[in-house]
């Protein structure tokens, strides 16, 4: 078990208990626990270990998975090309650090409200631009949020000055502390280019 994991951030769903809840000194990654069900996991574990050592060294990838246990296991459910299709797929847009950002879309009001989903709460805000092809609304998380609509005005084409990429990425990491490339290749970025978000 592990504490990001499905299982970790919540045992009860898989009818397993964590036996020590008291915090590792230096991280918390693996939890001891106690499964009901029976399930052998140590049977997986020099396999697991095995695969990891040499995946940390770069050898081995083309492996099947049979390889790595003595015993027989499931075929994988995961295609082989994968990870190509995902990178041959990715959208995201290659920017000049120098090319201007501009906003040529309608005006923007903001709405901060708190989001509930498997019992975690997130901070949210919610953009809505009006113009005459209709309303369009993007949520973000709120400081992302905030920071997009308090930069609307200078990105405005009837605003005197420039914007550029890189000025805009460097703003957006020092407010946020987040990554700007992952946030403008983002879904609500994605509409908001589709819709009057520019680089010149």
């Amino acid at each position: 078990m592990t504490a990001h994991s499905p299982v970790g951030l919540n045992p009860a769903q898989f009818k397993a208990t964590i036996v020590n809840e008291q915090l590792g000194t230096f991280a918390n990654n693996d939890l001891v626990h106690h499964d009901p069900t029976g399930a052998d996991h140590e049977l997986f574990s020099e396999g697991l270990r095995k695969s990891l050592f040499n995946y940390m060294h770069g050898i081995c990838f083309d492996f099947p998975l049979q390889d790595w246990f003595d015993f027989k296991v499931p075929r994988t459910t995961v295609a082989p090309d994968f990870i190509q299709k995902a990178i041959d797929e990715n959208d995201f847009e290659s920017s000049s650090p120098h090319a201007k950002v501009y906003w040529i879309g309608g005006p923007a009001i903001v709405r901060y409200f708190t989001k509930k989903k498997k019992n975690q709460t997130f901070e949210m805000a919610e953009l809505t631009f009006f113009n005459k092809k209709g309303n369009l609304s993007v949520q973000l998380p709120q400081v992302e949020g905030k920071w997009m609509f308090e930069h609307l005005p200078e990105l405005s084409v009837s605003s005197n000055q420039s914007v550029t990429f890189a000025e805009l990425g460097k703003s957006f990491e020092e407010q946020t502390g987040n990554d700007f490339i992952l946030f403008w290749n983002g879904t609500s970025m994605k509409h908001l280019r589709e819709n009057g978000l520019l680089m010149l």
